[in-house]
This record gives structure tokens, sequence and C-alpha cells, in this order.
């Protein structure tokens, strides 16, 4: 099935996988890049052209850049993830030695912000380290502050900080009486307890009311 864009990642592991020039063709279609998208592949070959993490050679086929590790001989390291708001992020190594590590949007995974992870350190630009997230060790916290919205019969949390992902979905019955249910009216300051964790970056969290 072809899909819209791929990741920096993805297209750096391709790449990396033989010591070889690779054309922009070619890349699309081990990548499975669908036509409509082929636009938006050739921009970001530019982009990681311009970062050197890519070079090119002629006839528009590109190689690793001469700091970039292929995958399997990658650093990696264990860290606390920072969320922006606009969606990217940076792990600060605990180990006290290294730069921060930047982590594209579609490179988090299911990290949330305040989270103890392992980064994998792909790629090397202008502006620094740039990594992925390949695993969580551990989660900053299971209960989140915000503001309830609620339609129908459906409803959902907005956290306070916009650092942390949301909106957080409520998925016990609304209005329902016990340990299970929810409730409260749209508009309410409401604390809310984590009881599923994103695995994507496209998945948003899931929980039930701890307070109102």
């Amino acid at each position: 099935m072809k899909k819209k864009l791929p990741t920096r990642t993805e297209v750096l592991d391709l790449v990396g996988s033989e010591d070889r020039p690779w054309h922009a063709r070619e890349i699309a279609e081990r990548l499975e890049v669908s036509p409509a998208s082929e636009d938006g592949l050739h921009r970001l070959l530019d982009d990681m052209t311009f970062d050197g993490v890519l070079v090119v050679r002629g006839g528009q086929r590109f190689k690793l850049g001469k700091q970039q590790a292929p995958k399997g001989s990658r650093e990696r390291r264990e860290g606390t993830v920072s969320i922006n708001a606009r969606g990217f992020g940076f792990v600060a190594s605990t180990a006290a030695t290294g730069d921060d590590v930047f982590i594209p949007g579609e490179s988090l995974g299911g990290a949330m912000h305040g989270d103890t992870v392992v980064v994998e350190l792909v790629a090397r630009s202008s502006r620094g380290a740039e990594g992925q997230i390949v695993e969580i060790k551990a989660r900053k916290s299971q209960r989140v502050s915000g503001i309830l919205r609620r339609k129908g019969k459906s409803a959902w949390v907005e956290p306070d900080d916009p650092r942390v992902r949301g909106p957080i979905v409520l998925v016990a019955g609304l209005d329902q009486v016990g340990p299970e249910g929810n409730s409260g009216n749209d508009g309410d300051v409401v604390v809310v307890r984590l009881t599923r964790f994103p695995e994507s970056p496209e998945e948003t969290p899931e929980g039930k009311l701890d307070a109102v």
C-alpha cells in the first residue's frame, strides 16, 4: 500500500543500508511513496541535503553525509524528553554529557513530555544531533490537569500544559455512578488519570476523571 511521506529516519535507514548512491526515484519506490507525495519527498531530500545528513551526487542520487552512522552502529542515550507545543521535542541525557538530541514530531513514538526514554541518534546536522525515540523507560506522571470538554456522548480533557499530548479521551461511561464513571460539566477544571498511553505519534492518550 502506497503511503504519503516517509520520515527522515526511514530515508536514512534506506540510504545507509548499502554503500552506494540512491536515486530519488528508487527511494520513492522502496519506501512506497505515493505519486501524490513525490514532490514532498523531493523537498524532504533537499532539506536533508541542506542539513548535511545527505549528500547529493549527479542525477539526483543521494548518500549518507560524512558524519552519519548507518543503522546498527548508531549511538543510543537515555534521557528525559521535553516536548515543544509545536510538536517536536528534545532529549537531555541523564549522563550530563553530549548535546541535547532533537526529535522530529514523527520520531517521538508514544513518548509524552517528561518521560524517561532511550533515543537513537540517527543524524548530525548543522542543527546538532537528531534522533528517534526507541524505548520509553518510565512515564513522568499518570495524572494530568486540564479543562473538561463535552459534546454529545463524547468527552475529553484539554491539558493545561500545552507540552502534554492531548486531547485526553475519556473512555468510561459519562455520568456513570461508581469508580469507573466520569462526571462533570463542560468547562470544568479537572484532573484526569491516564489509563492508556499512546503508542505512536498519531495516537492520543485515554483516561478517566480523578477529580472535578
